[in-house]
Formats: structure tokens, sequence, C-alpha cells
């Protein structure tokens, strides 16, 4: 039987990138019942269709969103459904799970020279029972009612980081060269939104430096999104601070919300992830303490602009105390 005919529930997990979305995914990998997606909206994935998606859009990218969301359990390419560390899943033999992680690993290693590959049947874990289908995105946070609409997603998990905190880790991917700056046309494009978000963010910007450019962008689509899964039965909005923080606190809730069990492997990833920071830029590895780093490495001046940009906003009263 396929896995496609094996889902029990789909849940999706969206946030900007540097937001913890990769951490959060892999902690719910790590639970034995779910099936992990990672990214498998990754340009050039839907080339035509815009970073910002309206509501009444739907008609026009409905089809095309529910085909791929449908094809999702039976993807087995490395980079969707190879993410290390690899966790042992329900009805798994012992044997089966580690050679799956082994060769996985070694895999990943050569990823590079042979580039996305389709895994090799014995890498890929097809699951025997029913099962809840993870899948997470940094690419489609301005489209997320739009797939939620299509979809209807069980539940979605929306993951919001400080501002302040996105950027700094951003700019020490872009130093480097881990990642890009945001493309001048992802930016025209939110510049020529008229929405009622956009025109109160464009009223309080004076200057066109990297920051305020980068502010617009997060409250812009954040806002967008927690608007339009406000009503959704199912959603849950997560604040990395809090994740970081309160680890098993966090994660309790949020298995509780998707209705799937305490599991202690989840458990051991919490304590393994949280011991020690790795000096990795895609490390998943954070102390509580390095939360707010960011505090320290962008000027004060910087901080008081950001807040006063965003306050008021749907997304900024998340961080109205700040």
């Amino acid at each position: 039987m396929s896995p496609t005919n094996l889902v029990d529930s789909q849940t999706l997990v969206a946030g900007l990138a540097r937001s913890g979305t990769t951490w959060l995914a892999k902690l719910l990998d790590s639970h034995p019942a779910t099936l992990y997606r990672h990214e498998p909206d990754r340009p050039p994935q839907f080339p035509k269709m815009p970073v910002l998606v309206a509501l009444e859009q739907v008609g026009r990218y409905g089809d095309q969103l529910r085909q791929f969301t449908q094809a999702l359990p039976d993807l087995h390419r490395i980079r969707t459904s190879g993410t290390l560390p690899v966790f042992r899943k329900a009805n798994e033999s012992s044997l089966k799970f580690h050679t799956r992680r082994t060769l996985t690993a070694t895999l990943r290693l050569t990823e590079r020279m042979l580039g996305n590959i389709r895994l090799p049947e014995v890498l890929q874990y097809r699951p025997s029972d029913r099962f809840c289908l993870v899948w997470k995105s940094v690419w489609s946070v301005g489209r997320l009612g739009v797939i939620a609409e299509a979809t209807r997603p069980d539940n979605i998990i929306l993951l919001l980081r400080h501002p302040c905190g996105v950027f700094a880790s951003r700019h020490r991917g872009i130093e480097q060269r881990k990642m890009s700056p945001v493309s001048g046309e992802e930016i025209n494009e939110l510049l020529a939104d008229r929405s009622q978000t956009a025109t109160q963010l464009l009223a309080r910007i004076d200057r066109a430096d990297q920051f305020d450019v980068e502010t617009f962008r997060w409250a812009l689509l954040y806002s967008k999104a927690i608007n339009e899964i406000a009503d959704r039965p199912g959603r849950l909005i997560v604040r990395y601070e809090d994740l970081c923080a309160h680890p098993e606190r966090e994660m309790r809730r949020i298995l509780a919300a998707i209705d799937l069990p305490w599991d202690r492997q989840v458990e051991r990833f919490i304590r393994r992830s949280t011991t020690t920071t790795s000096p990795r830029f895609y490390g998943l590895h954070r102390k509580p303490e390095s939360v707010d780093t960011w505090r320290r490495e962008i000027p004060r001046g910087v901080q008081e602009r950001v807040q006063k940009i965003i306050r008021g906003t749907t997304a900024g009263r998340f961080y109205s105390s700040e």
C-alpha cells in the first residue's frame, strides 16, 4: 500500500528563514508516528506563483497546490526526505533503522557531487501504519492562506521569531556565504502590495536601509499569514523564544494540538539538541541562553526603530513588550 493511502493527518510548519523552523520540524520528525518532508516547495517548485498570493486567487493555484501536497508522502529526494538526523519510526525494525540512518548520512556527504538524487529503495521509509505527514516551508509564508484554503491541512504551525533575531542570523549567513540577501524581485513585489498593512508599514519607513526593508518584509508576510489563518481550526502560533526557553512544555502543547501522544524519543532529542550550541550555521543545537544574542549584535538604535515599525501590526503584537 502506498504511503499516500496511510496519511492520517497533515501538519504544515511555516516561518521565515532563520526562525527555527528546521529545529521545530525535526522535533516533530523525532516522533515515531510522523513522516517528514523538508522544504518541498523550495524554488523553482512554483516558478509562476508570486511571493504574496491573495486568498481570492485560490481558484488559480488550488489544483497545483493540491497535487503538490498529495504527492508529498511518495517524495523520496534526498534534500526533502533524507535530512539529518534520522529517527526510528513506528513499526521499523532496529536493523532497518540503523541501515537507513548510516546510509543516509553517508549519502548526504556526496550530495554536492550527485545533486538532489532520488533515495535508493533501501533508504525510503515507507510506513505500514497510519501516520501524520509533516512538511515545512520557509518559502510560502506569504502564500499560507491560499495553501490552507486549497489543501486543508489538519494543522498549521506558524513559527515566529523576533525580527532582530531573524536579521542577525540572516546577516551572519550572508557574511559566511551560506545565504543570499532577499532578492530585489521579492522586495519589489512586496513594495507593490496595496494592503492596509503594507500602507501602514511604508508610512513608518523613512530610510531604505537593509534593516527597514527586512522589517517591512517580516511584518508584512507574518501579519498576512496570521490574519489569513486566524479562524482556521488546527492553527497554532508558536514563538521561537518560547520554544527555546521551554522546549518540553511547548512540544507537549504542539503534539497535543496535532493529536499525537508524548514520546520518549522526542524527549531525548530535546535533551540532545538543547545541551550545546552548534557552531554550524545550519546546526540544530541551541542553548536557551543563545536566543537573545542579537541584543548584543544589533545597535540599540536599530532595535528601537524596528520596534517602532512593527508596533501595532498583527505580527508585531507578539513582541509588543520587547
